[in-house]
């Protein structure tokens, strides 16, 4: 069973630039106690299935993601083009913690259309 919060993003016309995203990322329902990222490695593969192969991929090990924040507990999702196909899509939000656990922390669904 799923344990990952889900969220949407805004539609976005394919090819069009994505603005960058700013995710604090928590343990409780409250909102009230921040993740500590120091040393984790996450990352985000844009897909329409689960078993499809990525359309596009945020890591930090390729810079697409950064991890800021007094605390270390904010995911920046790096701005870029986008050229998916139209159509829906979901983003996994995978959280690779230094003690080796692995884990979706986010869905994020999000719909690209055709251009005009």
């Amino acid at each position: 069973m799923a344990t990952y919060q889900t969220i949407a993003f805004k539609d976005l016309i394919k090819g069009a630039y994505f603005d960058a995203q700013r995710l604090k990322i928590y343990t409780d329902a409250a909102y009230t106690l921040p993740v500590d990222l120091t040393g984790c490695v996450i990352s985000c593969r844009l897909r329409q299935t689960e078993k499809s192969s990525p359309k596009e991929i945020w890591t930090t090990e390729n810079g697409t993601i950064t991890i800021t924040g007094a605390d270390d507990n904010f995911v920046n999702l790096l701005g870029r083009n986008i050229n998916a196909d139209a159509g829906q899509y979901y983003m996994d939000l995978d959280i690779l913690f230094p003690s080796g656990i692995n884990r979706t922390w986010l869905r994020i669904m999000w719909k690209i259309v055709a251009p005009y």
